[in-house]
């Protein structure tokens, strides 16, 4: 289970035992198809009697297996930035999770794309990366004429990200222009 922090096995009894002749005898385990951990897990095991194979058998084993999450301490809607406050970090059984779980290294960088309930673990198709610039709010422009930097606040007409152009409205326009966004709540415009 390589992405767990922990994880226990135990062998189910349903496994069958298998009869070998004597001889110096070599198990060796298949690694699994599937590297995310699940409740149950089948292992094909390769038997060797004195460097000869002479069978597979498949063997069953249950899985607990644990790694640090984010657990909801309230409903968190869709569009919010994810704020520390709003998870408790701890581990969970993610052998019984349906998807891996998000672990955020820096959480004001992350934007919920999917709600999530009180006492809900948070997955990564929960969250995408938040934009340094979202629609409706406000930024700042910088634009360059000749040696003279001039800054206004605009309206964000979109999200964007780091290099990309977005549409913006300055405080007293009708109209719409393009501006490239180039770090959180800024953007520049070039003479063209």
């Amino acid at each position: 289970t390589g992405r767990a922090e922990r994880s226990e096995i135990s062998e189910l009894a349903d496994t069958r035992d298998a009869m070998v002749a004597p001889g110096k005898l070599r198990v060796i385990a298949r690694a699994p198809t599937d590297d995310m951990p699940h409740r149950r897990m089948l292992v094909w095991v390769d038997i060797w009697v004195d460097d000869a194979f002479v069978r597979v058998v498949p063997v069953s084993f249950a899985v607990q297996a644990y790694q640090t999450a984010y657990v909801a301490r309230q409903d968190v809607r869709v569009g919010r930035i994810v704020q520390d406050h709003e998870f408790d970090s701890r581990q969970i059984d993610i052998a019984e999770s349906a998807a891996p779980v998000a672990v955020l290294k820096d959480a004001a960088t992350w934007r919920m794309k999917h709600s999530v309930s009180r006492g809900g673990v948070l997955l990564k198709n929960q969250v995408e990366e938040a934009p340094a610039v979202a629609r409706g709010e406000s930024a700042t422009l910088r634009s360059q004429v000749g040696v003279l930097t001039l800054e206004s606040k605009v309206e964000v007409l979109q999200d964007g990200y780091p290099g990309q152009m977005v549409k913006v409205r300055l405080a007293a326009a009708s109209g719409a222009v393009l501006a490239r966004v180039t770090g959180a709540g800024l953007l520049e415009m070039t003479e063209k």
